[in-house]
């Protein structure tokens, strides 16, 4: 007898596990101008298509949103609050997990070369003073500023998503999913908004899958579905159909022009990797706890890797010869460095902080 397969917490943080290795990937081998100065073995496979799977890898971030999208459904809907007391706690847990980091970057980075100054105030004072602050509240991609981690600007997005939820919640409640999904599609063409690669237009088809799916239970339902008389073979057929997609998928994604299919690219074919990942990779033994972990470092890791390979340790992490042993050690450190920060907030008992900063700000606001 198969068991039952339940898309929740755990399964989610193992897909963000899946999602961070492939980021960390995506950074690392995207274009060949990133390491062409350093000799990297690619064994057994070619340089060409260790970049294209890494340009393919840019799905990662829909992976991310989809799941946000699905979490932040069920966190509303099962809300005992007001819309806007949700939002604001929403939105002060996201800043809190990003604060900290965002906090001890700017210390460290100033004593070890400046990067702040450089980064906001070459420009005056009155200049870089507001970029900070549009920094810190992690704005920068949505009013084009400086950063002084470009991998940042994931913080617009998801500060837009949690805004915007309770838009997106209303519209399904009123008109249904197709339409929900239709609009999404719809009004960016209408209104003529051009593709922008890292801009929420780009990443919140993948979103409002996220809610139509969590609302309908939809992930649950596909992945334990199957024949009562044909068990393995239900099983089987799905895993090669989906394996068959994720391979259209990729050779799609790579010629396939963003600004026309851009929801495609970044919307329906993550979906299905969720849908595959979901019941075959999470579910193996040993692997999922491995990705559970790493799921539950993400948001750190996604935050601090790019100190470590776009600035500070560039020559090191590219140093280690094959492109596999390279993701792994950078893992390994981004990995290490979550766990002192997590001991950090032990210690400073930074959660009670957090709470206390979202109970004021529903209060207050």
């Amino acid at each position: 007898m198969c068991n039952t397969i339940s898309f929740d917490k755990v399964q989610t943080n193992a897909l963000k596990g899946i999602a961070i290795i492939m980021l960390l990937t995506h950074h690392n081998f995207r274009k060949i101008s990133l390491f062409e100065n350093y000799n990297i073995s690619f064994f057994p496979f070619s340089v060409d298509y260790i970049v294209s799977l890494s340009l393919f890898f840019k799905t990662c971030v829909s992976l991310f949103v989809f799941i946000s999208g699905y979490g932040l459904y069920l966190s509303y809907h099962n809300r005992h609050t007001s819309t806007k007391n949700w939002v604001m706690k929403r939105w002060a847990k996201l800043m809190a997990g990003y604060w900290i980091v965002y906090i001890i970057s700017l210390i460290l980075t100033q004593l070890l070369n400046q990067r702040p100054v450089t980064v906001y105030f070459e420009d005056g004072n009155t200049i870089g003073i507001f970029h900070l602050l549009i920094d810190f509240f992690g704005l920068s991609n949505l009013f084009a500023t400086e950063s002084i981690n470009p991998t940042w600007w994931y913080m617009s997005i998801a500060i837009l998503f949690i805004f915007t939820l309770p838009i997106f919640v209303k519209i399904e409640d009123s008109f249904g999913a197709a339409a929900l999904l239709l609009l999404s599609i719809a009004i960016p063409r209408i209104f003529r908004i051009e593709y922008k690669e890292n801009s929420f237009i780009t990443f919140y088809v993948a979103f409002v899958l996220g809610l139509i799916f969590a609302k309908y239970n939809i992930v649950n339902r596909w992945i334990n579905f199957k024949s009562s008389s044909h068990i393995f073979l239900s099983k089987a057929f799905k895993c090669i159909l989906e394996l068959l997609l994720i391979i259209f998928g990729y050779y799609a994604h790579l010629r396939l022009p963003s600004n026309n299919f851009w929801e495609f690219k970044f919307g329906i074919i993550p979906v299905v990797i969720v849908l595959f990942c979901s019941e075959f990779i999470v579910t193996l033994p040993g692997i999922k706890s491995v990705l559970y972990y790493l799921g539950l470092h993400s948001m750190n890791i996604f935050l601090i890797h790019t100190f470590i390979r776009g600035f500070y340790m560039i020559d090191f992490t590219y140093s280690l010869r094959h492109f596999v042993l390279i993701t792994f050690v950078l893992l390994m450190i981004s990995l290490l460095l979550s766990i002192i920060l997590e001991r950090i907030k032990s210690l400073i008992k930074y959660e009670d902080i957090a709470n206390h900063l979202a109970n004021f700000l529903t209060r207050s606001l």
